[in-house]
């Protein structure tokens, strides 16, 4: 499940096919695949280990990238269903996932450059406002000398990850890895009020 696309736009200007597509290679295509191997995996006595790369964003939804956390969150949510109905029914299916922060992409490293492009294309769309005022601040950020590597980990790291949660006899449910910055801003939104959590995202 390490396939994902994201879009660069709020998310309730997404058409119908854009929705449809990003569900299907985010979501949905994971799902089939392991739904198909399963009963591969269940012939095995030892069972076998399930990774599934999700995201900080299947908990904490970051702004302005289309449906990409509403994605994460079913996928999540498939997840945890799963790993829960193994277990309900003594099944040797161990399911872990591994929730990365911003990962150093191509998608992320041309996220703001492709926002501001539709904050142009759609100058006068009612949603450029908070989408406009983010990508411009983080622009001016980048100027200043700031990298997004300093907020990102490596594809690296990801796969390190992913490697221990496959080869564990008991690996954990859940993998969190995420640049410092960016796992301080994830534990406050989890822990704040909601209203003082939006506040902090609408601000970034």
């Amino acid at each position: 499940s390490v396939a994902g696309v994201m879009h660069a736009q709020p998310q309730a200007t997404l058409t119908e096919l854009q929705i449809s597509s990003i569900f299907e290679i985010n979501s949905l295509g994971p799902m089939k695949l392991i739904n198909a191997l399963i009963p591969y995996l269940l012939k095995n006595e030892n069972g076998g280990n399930i990774t599934l790369v999700t995201s900080l964003n299947a908990r904490v939804t970051w702004l302005n990238i289309g449906a990409y956390p509403a994605t994460k969150h079913a996928l999540a949510g498939y997840g945890d269903t799963l790993r829960r109905e193994a277990k309900q029914n003594a099944l040797p299916l161990r399911v872990s996932m591994i929730e990365p922060g911003s990962v150093v992409t191509p998608i992320a490293m041309s996220l703001i450059t492709r926002q501001l492009e539709w904050c142009e294309r759609f100058k006068d769309s009612k949603w450029t406002r908070g989408i406009h005022k983010s990508a411009s601040a983080a622009t001016k950020m980048l100027s200043r000398g700031m990298k997004i590597q300093w907020l990102s980990i490596t594809p690296t790291q990801v796969a390190e990850l992913i490697l221990v949660s496959v080869s564990l006899e008991n690996p954990d449910a859940r993998y969190v890895r995420a640049a410092f910055p960016l796992l301080v801003i994830f534990y406050l939104v989890l822990f704040l009020p909601t209203h003082l959590g939006d506040l902090l995202l609408g601000s970034l």
